[in-house]
């Protein structure tokens, strides 16, 4: 929940014109004029409206006012300098109302403060940044924003400002610009000792990095002095049992999986087994289907994981662990062998695809290494779901070569794809001469 505070921010002991026209001015909300309440006091207030990024304070006569320290914090003094950069506030403020008082030498800001945003490596959640996935880490006062119980699924991460409009840091496509990205100055962090962060540099973005993986973690920003500080609940945080194989046409001797539109109801389940805090998920024999034996859905050969069956929702509230928006085409390395690294982007999740064949499948689950997915190719046959479809005597027979191949009746020696329905056979033709 979004905290009311106070930004109390004081003027430095320049003298400031109690008679000239005081003006706050930003990219965002444009030139608004003060009101004189009484002598020296002046007041602003912007119902609707919300304060974020740079600003600065000028009077009538274009003097500009700016920072002397970094960012604009609630309930924290804040001292001008009558050259000083343009202010930058340290996170949102909605409907805020700002008083001005030249007696005093203090500015004063109420409103709702709105929280910062972590970026990063989490469940659900790979490198997006969106309100309604996004971890936030809430005002606390005096400089202090917090998150709780945050998830990792890496060890990356970073922190962000969420503006108004969104299209400033490019909501709709997960993008950002500086200065509303804060990086790095260490890659590494330490538990439990702050690490300095700096605005970042486009195209030269440095995020931290977490000592595990799959951490629960609390995270404590102070933007008084701009440092990032990570706690850990949990250290190895992953105690998931059950995980499936789904994809858009897989299959093993129990079970195949086609997703639809709606979702998946069907997975293949794997075998977990873990030693020495290594967790592995494992499956034999699981044929990468060709177009012989795809029914309606495009058999682009396509796989992922997910803890939880169903509608999409359903399975986007677990684990979904695949590739990043798009579909990854993998290839086979000289042993037959590919390897990737598995990223749990919830409703982004997009699947890797294989080449058509049978394969022994692995995801394996380290404290100190990413998820990593890998696939050794035992067969370079299109091959069939071994569990066989109940068939309709009047469904018509299709036949297919080895390569998926739509053909007629074969008329000569060899090894076909025979398809009724829902089941696919494999047959070899002999000549009776």
């Amino acid at each position: 929940m979004i905290k009311k505070q106070l930004l109390s921010v004081a003027l430095s002991t320049i003298a400031l014109a109690a008679s000239a026209q005081w003006t706050l001015s930003g990219g965002h909300v444009g030139d608004r004029q003060f009101t004189e309440k009484s002598s020296g006091v002046y007041e602003l207030s912007l119902p609707g409206d919300t304060i974020y990024g740079r600003f600065l304070l000028k009077n009538g006569d274009n003097i500009r006012y700016g920072a002397t320290n970094t960012y604009v914090c609630g309930g924290v003094a804040y001292t001008l300098a009558s050259e000083g950069d343009s202010l930058m506030m340290a996170s949102s403020i909605a409907s805020p109302v700002l008083t001005l008082d030249t007696n005093a030498g203090t500015l004063t800001a109420s409103g709702d403060v709105q929280p910062l945003y972590l970026f990063g490596n989490f469940k659900g959640n790979y490198y997006k940044i969106y309100k309604d996935v996004s971890p936030e880490a809430y005002y606390e006062g005096n400089g202090i924003y917090k998150a709780t119980d945050v998830q990792m699924h890496g060890n990356d991460l970073t922190v962000c400002q969420i503006v108004s409009p969104p299209s400033l840091i490019g909501v709709a496509s997960g993008d950002f610009i500086a200065p509303y990205r804060f990086s790095a100055v260490e890659r590494t962090l330490k538990w439990d000792e702050p690490a300095a962060m700096e605005p970042c540099v486009r195209l030269a973005e440095k995020n931290f990095s977490l000592p595990e993986y799959f951490a629960l973690i609390d995270v404590t920003i102070n933007m008084v002095d701009v440092t990032f500080e990570a706690t850990p609940v949990k250290l190895f945080n992953f105690d998931l049992e059950k995980f499936y194989a789904i994809g858009s046409n897989i299959s093993n001797e129990s079970a195949t999986s086609r997703w639809t539109d709606t979702g998946c109801t069907t997975g293949l389940l794997m075998d977990r087994t873990e030693e020495d805090g290594v967790i592995t998920f494992s499956l034999s024999n699981v044929a990468i289907r060709s177009t012989a034996t795809a029914d309606s859905e495009d058999p682009r050969g396509e796989i992922e994981f997910a803890s939880n069956l169903g509608s999409w929702d359903e399975i986007y509230s677990g684990y979904c662990w695949g590739w990043n928006i798009t579909t990854d085409t993998l290839t086979l390395n000289t042993n037959n062998v590919a390897a990737a690294v598995l990223r749990d982007t919830g409703k982004w999740t997009a699947p890797y695809s294989l080449p058509v064949g049978k394969y022994d499948i692995s995801v394996t689950v380290r404290e100190k290494a990413a998820m990593q997915f890998r696939a050794v190719q035992t067969s370079t046959s299109a091959v069939e779901a071994v569990k066989a479809d109940e068939v309709d005597p009047n469904v018509p027979i299709e036949w297919y070569d080895l390569d998926g191949r739509r053909i007629a009746e074969p008329v000569k020696n060899g090894v076909f794809l025979r398809r009724q329905g829902q089941r696919t056979q494999k047959v070899w033709i002999f000549s009776r001469n």
